[in-house]
């Protein structure tokens, strides 16, 4: 087994912690996938990047396999890039849509997107809401929470802009929101 694609510089150190989630807003179809990429870092950054993947119907020798593995530096002077490949029968885009530099004030420990919001986590034990909206990130509300250490983020939805996150670390915290306001539940 071998890697597809190999992107360097998406943090200027460890990558903590990534998240993938389908487009919805996209028409299925057979020959096309698309998701979102989330990723945090001891750099305090979130990544936000879409990727498409596509069949290459074009091309008729499907069946030659390769060992060679395709990388991509990203650009550190700018959020935007664009970066297409050819692997094996499957035409691959990257497109880098936003990049927070300072999204915490700490390493980010969690992240979670369905592909509207993006919640992240970070040590400095902020919870972080961020809309994600004609391809940029916007923060629109953050939560200081009570959980020491924290190190993990997950969340459930609940209909449309009905999410419970829950945040683990050295105990657990639920919290509740919806985008009108942010409601607290019990710590464990």
């Amino acid at each position: 087994m071998v890697a597809a694609h190999v992107l360097d510089n998406v943090h200027q150190s460890g990558v903590n912690c990534l998240y993938v989630s389908d487009i919805k807003d996209l028409r299925p179809s057979d020959s096309r996938l698309s998701f979102y990429i989330i990723s945090g870092g001891d750099d305090q950054a979130i990544n936000y990047l879409r990727c498409d993947l596509e069949n290459n119907t074009m091309r008729e020798n499907s069946h030659t396999m390769t060992a060679k593995i395709h990388s991509t530096t990203l650009p550190a002077s700018t959020n935007h890039f664009n970066h297409r490949c050819l692997i094996q029968n499957h035409q691959m885009q990257f497109l880098c849509l936003d990049k927070i530099m300072s999204a915490h004030s700490s390493a980010i420990k969690g992240v979670w997107t369905d592909g509207i919001w993006v919640f992240s986590v970070g040590l400095d034990q902020r919870v972080r809401f961020w809309n994600l909206s004609h391809e940029k990130l916007t923060e629109r509300a953050h939560l200081i929470i009570s959980v020491p250490e924290p190190e993990a983020l997950d969340v459930k939805t609940y209909g449309r802009n009905h999410y419970q996150i829950a945040v683990a670390g050295r105990g657990m915290q639920m919290i509740e929101f919806r985008p009108s306001g942010v409601k607290q539940a019990a710590s464990i």
